[in-house]
């Protein structure tokens, strides 16, 4: 039996929702990129891809931080 300072301390963990919130729009976002340099033309596709890469960095941030603009936010509330 292991002693609680050799235990594993996670208190940041997150919620079974909130994990397969962020599987899910990964995959999506993975899905949706992907499909999008294949099937649109190139200047299109680049469009659609960097618009997909600003959201998802607007859901990382509120995902990382907890909080609406996430990321880009520099000062607490």
């Amino acid at each position: 039996m292991a002693t609680p300072a050799l235990q594993a301390a996670n208190p940041l963990r997150l919620p079974h929702f909130r994990t397969a919130e962020v599987t899910i729009v990964s995959l999506l976002w993975l899905i949706l990129s992907v499909c999008g340099g294949i099937y649109l033309p190139p200047r299109t596709g680049w469009f659609v891809i960097a618009l997909l890469m600003v959201v998802y960095c607007l859901f990382l941030g509120r995902w990382i931080s907890a909080r609406p603009l996430g990321i880009l936010v520099n000062e607490p509330i």
